[in-house]
């Protein structure tokens, strides 16, 4: 948050999130205890923090060392139990040398507890059921009150956000495919749409987008409405959203609008394997591309846009340290693309008249974002018996086997290793996938795609050459055929034939092998109309960063009035996950208990203390409404009692309360303990 490096900087993020989230339960128990002191109802302890008492309050006693409740006992007892006759407050204020929260102890009245009553004129229990209502209801109250208090000067001082302008449409998504109710637009949403409304709830930012597809019902098409430049009202579409295939939750299928602005990184060779595809590995990380062809760029869209129909280019760009330069980039080859749909997934397959590259795990994702012995970079050679899988493949067969144990093998650098991994019900390893099309020259055949390319070679074999011409990754075959192949266009009748190089996965150390292809100019042609586009490979916009920009309300009443709506709008997000858990669009483990909302808060503690702040308010908002769930041992639970007890006059037995009571313990704990785990496991990787 003050841009301290490395560990140190980690540590003091975490610190930092870890006593923001310690004031927000602090900030609840102080509810309760003001309310309780209002109500008249004997307060024994107010504790900042849990565990060993470090050192105490107590009026008429002053500070001491550890609980000054041992000698307050014995000086009541003195008093044949009269705690009036001593001019000593009955409350105890305590510092724990657990600074994480607080709690109130009140005469009467413990969570875990029930049989903890009292008689006594100030206990809990003989407090008017109206005025017990108010304490059980302050903590949240409070909690509220405090999340909108932080969005408002949260809002009065300006949140940096992504605004919710489409960057990309995905391919096949639902917002490709969207339907805008008057038929004079265009089927599906457009890169530089800015989205107003997500089923008539506001959006404001594009981490919104997500969240609010997330939260859609998945039985009926969600209503989306854009403005789009150049028209003046807004246009209403509705899309079928489907599961994406990186978390499974409900997905429109849209990446953020993307600067031109570079990336900046101090690794070179993932820079170079990132930025090669488009020809810009010569520019240096971190650089802003300010023109093409002498035309202004401000945004990737502008990028595609003047380099869509492009020839050679010249791509002017600013150096970080201020330089201007210019590079010439000429067009590339592009691959044949086709859409599978796989259950409710739709997957983009780039190939070469039927060859394509094998499955992989992703190489620019950590090994934190792996499970199950993976790494980055593991290339797949068998999936549950499924040799050399494409990318469709390998994803049928781990989805052909939900729910069970399945043997695969990588080949990690030149050794081939052997793991079995458990499949989940939903049909899921645990790894982020991608292809080795523009890694290296090893190729498979798609069964979703019909082969035009006779080869007489067996799958999982290393292109090494065509005619001649070296073939390091699989991409550079279009090159190498279209290169010998130059009249296909005007003798499509024509059978041409090549030499093609190779070396066998059965036998790696024989070498290159040379075999002679032919193939119909009619099936070549085809290659040669996917030549002239620029960049390659895939989505550019990952090499930029996002465009930012400043949320901030106009007026204090503005402020005030964003404050509320945030307030109102993470609250019933919050019970709308609780809905969408039991209708199974969003499931457990995309849940985050303790450690993950550490994890996330000490990386959002990175981008500034007003980022910190909003987390804080959402981290309020969600204490509030998990606070007041019908449970027994929550604020929600008693609630429910006092409310039985207030109609049926009596309240509800002990031996029930002690039941319902130790039911609620046991869901609250395993629902901690499963999403706890779910968390470890996403930052150990296994």
């Amino acid at each position: 948050m003050f841009d301290i490096p490395g560990p140190l900087g980690t540590l003091f993020n975490f610190l930092t999130i870890a006593l923001g989230f310690g004031s927000i339960i602090f900030v609840h128990e102080l509810g309760h205890f003001l309310a309780a002191k209002w109500a008249g109802i004997r307060v024994l302890a107010f504790s900042i923090g849990f565990g060993q008492i470090a050192c105490s309050f107590r009026k008429g006693m002053g500070f001491q060392a550890g609980s000054s409740e041992p000698a307050y006992q014995k000086l009541v007892r003195d008093q044949n139990g009269d705690h009036t006759k001593l001019d000593i407050s009955p409350t105890e204020y305590r510092l724990s040398w657990l600074p994480l929260g607080g709690y109130v102890k009140m005469l009467g009245q413990e969570d875990l507890n029930p049989d903890a009553v009292s008689t006594a004129p100030d206990s809990y229990q003989n407090c008017p059921i109206p005025k017990r209502l108010v304490v059980i209801s302050a903590g949240v109250v409070v909690n509220v009150i405090t999340a909108a208090l932080l969005f408002i000067l949260v809002f009065s001082v300006g949140l940096n956000i992504m605004p919710p302008t489409i960057g990309q449409v995905l391919p096949n998504s639902p917002a490709s495919l969207a339907t805008p109710s008057d038929p004079q637009y265009a089927t599906g949403l457009q890169p530089g749409d800015r989205l107003l409304s997500i089923n008539g709830t506001s959006v404001r930012a594009f981490r919104d987008i997500p969240t609010e597809a997330a939260m859609s019902s998945p039985k009926r098409p969600a209503i989306i409405m854009i403005q789009r430049d150049g028209i003046d009202q807004p246009i209403e579409y509705s899309a079928n959203l489907k599961p994406g295939a990186q978390l499974g939750l409900l997905d429109l299928g849209v990446t953020p609008l993307r600067s031109t602005e570079l990336i900046l990184t101090d690794d070179l060779s993932l820079w170079d394997r990132r930025a090669d595809d488009y020809g810009l590995a010569q520019i240096p990380p971190g650089s802003t591309i300010t023109a093409i062809n002498n035309q202004p760029v401000e945004t990737t869209i502008d990028i595609q846009r003047l380099a869509a129909n492009a020839g050679e280019m010249t791509v002017a760009y600013t150096t970080p340290q201020g330089d201007n330069n210019t590079l010439t980039i000429a067009p590339q080859q592009q691959l044949m693309t086709q859409q599978v749909e796989i259950d409710d997934t739709s997957l983009e397959i780039q190939h070469i008249l039927g060859l394509t590259g094998l499955i992989r795990v992703h190489p620019d994702v950590s090994a934190a974002e792996t499970k199950q012995g993976l790494m980055p970079g593991d290339i797949f050679t068998n999936i549950a018996g499924v040799a050399y899988p494409s990318l469709d493949a390998g994803i049928n067969a781990i989805r052909d086997n939900s729910g069970k144990p399945i043997d695969i093998q990588v080949l990690r650098g030149d050794r081939l290793v052997d793991l079995t991994v458990q499949v989940s019900d939903d049909g899921r390893v645990g790894f982020y996938p991608d292809t080795t099309t523009y890694a290296n020259a090893m190729f498979t055949k798609s069964p979703s795609v019909a082969n035009q390319l006779r080869f007489d070679i067996p799958a999982g074999s290393v292109i090494t050459a065509l005619d001649g011409i070296p073939i390091d990754s699989l991409d550079d075959l279009v090159s190498a055929i279209v290169s010998s192949t130059p009249n296909a266009l005007q003798s499509i009748s024509q059978f041409y034939s090549f030499e093609v190089s190779y070396v066998s996965p059965t036998d790696p150390k024989a070498g290159p092998t040379e075999r002679f292809v032919s193939m119909q100019g009619s099936k070549l042609a085809r290659l040669h109309h996917f030549t002239t586009r620029w960049p390659g490979g895939p989505d550019m916009s990952t090499l930029f960063l996002p465009v930012q920009q400043i949320d901030k309300a106009t007026s204090p009443i503005d402020a005030v009035g964003r404050g509320f709506h945030e307030s109102r709008r993470v609250m019933l997000q919050t019970y709308l996950t609780f809905l969408r858990l039991s209708q199974g669009t969003v499931k457990v483990e995309h849940l985050k208990g303790p450690v993950g909302i550490a994890h996330i808060g000490t990386m959002i503690a990175d981008e500034g203390f007003i980022k910190v702040l909003f987390f804080m308010g959402l981290i309020s908002i969600n204490l509030a409404v998990i606070n007041f769930l019908p449970l027994p041992i929550v604020d929600g639970g008693q609630f429910l009692f006092l409310i039985y007890e207030w109609v049926r006059g009596k309240p509800i037995p002990i031996i029930i309360q002690n039941a319902v009571t130790m039911a609620g313990l046991l869901f609250i704990a395993s629902m901690f303990l499963l999403v706890t785990f779910n968390d470890i496991k996403s930052l150990v990787g296994f």
